[in-house]
């Protein structure tokens, strides 16, 4: 579980967030919406350790984590296999697994190449796939879909409903959430 208690945060004098309050069950699925700048990037970093919360706490009792950023953050050096792969423990005999999860996500033909000659919606598509590689019973979304174009982006999503993972997702895109089968929470600037 995803245990949100009573978390606020400030960024100097502005406050983002104020008592939120939020429980993320296995299996659940959960979006968040709402204007930039209401906290639910904030929330997601609170969620991964990545920013404490000025006050509150989080409590994730999931085995493990899977993220998508909203920056595809692929390793410059590593090919699109190689990026995938570095969840799976980056060895020769995970390498199979790690292009299954590309050719899931129709990438098999860019499996040898660097992130900087892909596109941004190749990119933003193996950071997917290297986070489903991961197996997580939790993944964390941070509007994962939004470097695709229009067509692309459902085929991908479609793929993602599939996991039985929870997941918490961030999105402007309504149609998104729904499509994952998630519970929509409207979050409103301070």
């Amino acid at each position: 579980m995803l245990n949100f208690r009573d978390i606020s945060h400030r960024y100097g004098e502005h406050a983002v967030l104020s008592g939120f309050s939020l429980e993320l069950h296995p299996g659940e699925r959960i979006a968040l919406m709402g204007p930039s700048g209401c906290g639910k990037t904030t929330l997601l970093r609170i969620a991964l350790g990545l920013l404490q919360p000025t006050e509150g706490r989080v409590e994730n009792t999931f085995r493990k984590t899977a993220v998508v950023f909203q920056e595809p953050r692929l390793l410059p050096w590593q090919t699109a296999l190689e990026n995938v792969n570095l969840v799976l423990g980056g060895g020769k005999a995970t390498l199979p697994k790690a292009m299954e999860q590309l050719k899931a996500l129709g990438l098999e033909a860019a499996a040898d190449k660097y992130p900087g000659e892909l596109s941004g919606g190749m990119q933003q598509r193996t950071a997917l796939a290297r986070a489903l590689a991961l197996e997580g019973d939790l993944l964390i979304l941070d509007e994962p879909f939004k470097a695709m174009d229009e067509k692309l982006r459902w085929d991908v999503i479609a793929k993602v409903a599939k996991t039985d993972a929870a997941i918490l997702l961030v999105t402007h895109d309504e149609a998104e959430a729904r499509a994952l089968g998630c519970r929509i929470l409207i979050l409103f600037s301070n």
